[in-house]
């Protein structure tokens, strides 16, 4: 049964969200209103999040020519390169969580920031951010903490309506040695950076972290089929972000703080001030950096459909445990993009930006969206092993419901019930010949996405009874069903 949750949480648009590292947001007509394919292709999504990471061999250059980048090496972003970024989400709806480096930033952090916040403006940016994944580079020790507070303070001074976020780390789970746990590095900067008050509110306003699913073993055997069946593994390590994030100033953020200032070398100052009643509010949290596997990806796993059905489960459980949203990352040319495009040079022509190939993964994606913006609704009663149910009541009225079967032989009949009579039901089928198949193999509502941004699918009707409807999902596939 599909009931009414008085507490269920809405998942916007910005919920669902794209990254990819910050010299790829230079190319010349990549990011771009006049690559008119991205354009399209972002528009299907319906909205979201672009993050370019702060990669940290990516410095600015104030007044610089633009498009100044190398994939392997120095690259200088000016107010050319923002200025096409600001094209690109005005032109798509999209919004954008921009980075800066922590470490190798010339000192041009503060002036970068103005820049975007002047040049792209409030309505388009979410967060500003400092570093990428500094857990692996010194960790949150005194030039951290002391360069963070002050490119922060000097930004939300001159921006107040400037909200930041932090500190993206990639602490693998809690299997590995204790330095490298959530509470370690995490922790102290969040009960740290929520102390500090500027324009009457606290720096520190949304907690993100980098997060792989194949940061847990798959182990041996099927990849896939593990890679669909161990989400509810990773929530253990993932809730103890949300835990950080809803209670800054609380007991266990504080303890876990105090252990971690000897092994951060003395800081993580947070920890030694009275928690003053309203003094830590809870913030959000956001998986702003995420895939299958890290790495790039594994081929056969990350660019499979298998991949496209378990990042639909993935973003539900995320949803779920009451994320912010996630970024999932694009590489260069990497396993598991959710698209191609041109970022290499060949044979001395510049890279063009153009979209040349969707992968599976973003089917996966485009069905998910298919379901926002909305509140989530519970899902009760038995559930086959397999098979998974997520719905949403959309802002439309309407009730998207997203069911996917990982069995690879069995089909999974399922009668949904819903609070009301269904008056119309209608179906997307996200296939594919095995969940191997790769680019070119997939299709959602029986329609394959072009390089031009263009997808018209083909819903197929379905029969309601009163306020029931039965369905068949078959082996290795998914469906989206919209009811009204």
């Amino acid at each position: 049964m599909i009931a009414v949750d008085p507490k269920a949480r809405h998942i916007p648009h910005e919920f669902f969200g794209y990254s990819f590292e910050k010299p790829i947001m230079m190319i010349k007509g990549g990011y771009d209103a006049v690559n008119t394919g991205l354009v399209a292709l972002y528009k299907l999504l319906g909205g979201g999040v672009l993050r370019p990471g702060a990669n940290e061999w990516c410095a600015w250059e104030g007044g610089g020519p633009g498009h100044h980048y190398t994939l392997d090496g120095q690259s200088y972003v000016s107010e050319i390169d923002v200025t096409q970024l600001k094209g690109f989400l005005d032109a798509t709806g999209w919004k954008v969580l921009y980075e800066c480096p922590w470490f190798k930033n010339n000192g041009g952090n503060v002036f970068e920031c103005e820049a975007v916040a002047s040049i792209i403006g409030q309505d388009k940016v979410t967060y500003f951010q400092f570093g990428n994944e500094p857990d692996l580079s010194g960790g949150y020790g005194k030039e951290a903490h002391d360069s963070w507070l002050g490119w922060a303070t000097n930004i939300r001074n001159a921006v107040p309506w400037a909200n930041f976020c932090g500190n993206c780390n990639c602490e693998p789970p809690p299997i590995d040695p204790p330095a490298f746990s959530n509470w370690s590095h995490t922790a102290p900067f969040v009960r740290d950076m929520s102390s500090h008050i500027v324009g009457g509110r606290p720096l520190l306003n949304m907690v993100t972290k980098h997060w792989y699913a194949g940061f847990i073993e798959l182990g041996s055997g099927n990849q896939i089929d593990t890679m669909l069946s161990h989400n509810q593994d990773q929530v253990t390590i993932l809730s103890e972000i949300a835990q950080i994030a809803a209670d800054p100033g609380g007991p266990d953020v504080t303890t876990n703080a105090a252990a971690a200032y000897v092994l951060n070398g003395g800081y993580g100052l947070g920890f030694d001030q009275a928690p003053a009643p309203g003094k830590f509010p809870g913030v959000p949290w956001r998986i702003e950096e995420t895939n299958s596997l890290a790495g790039g990806g594994e081929a056969g796993v990350s660019n499979t459909f298998g991949a496209a059905l378990w990042s639909i489960n993935y973003c539900f459980m995320l949803a779920a445990m009451g994320a912010d949203g996630l970024n999932f990352h694009l590489g260069d040319t990497a396993n598991y993009d959710a698209y191609h495009i041109s970022i290499f040079s060949q044979g001395g022509t510049p890279a063009t930006g153009a979209l040349y190939e969707v992968c599976p993964p973003f089917y996966g994606h485009l069905a998910f969206t298919q379901c926002l913006p909305g509140k989530l609704l519970s899902v009760q009663g038995a559930v086959p092993q397999k098979l998974t149910i997520n719905a949403v009541a959309k802002d439309d009225g309407t009730t998207a419901i997203a069911l996917v079967n990982a069995d690879r032989t069995t089909p999974m009949a399922v009668t949904l019930t819903l609070p009301a009579a269904i008056s119309s039901a209608k179906s997307l089928l996200l296939a594919a010949p095995s969940l191997e198949s790769l680019s070119g193999n997939v299709t959602l509502g029986g329609a394959q996405v072009g390089i031009d941004g263009s997808w018209n699918p083909t819903p197929i009707p379905l029969t309601p009874s009163g306020s029931a409807l039965s369905v068949t999902v078959a082996p290795a596939s998914g469906q989206i069903i919209f009811v009204s």
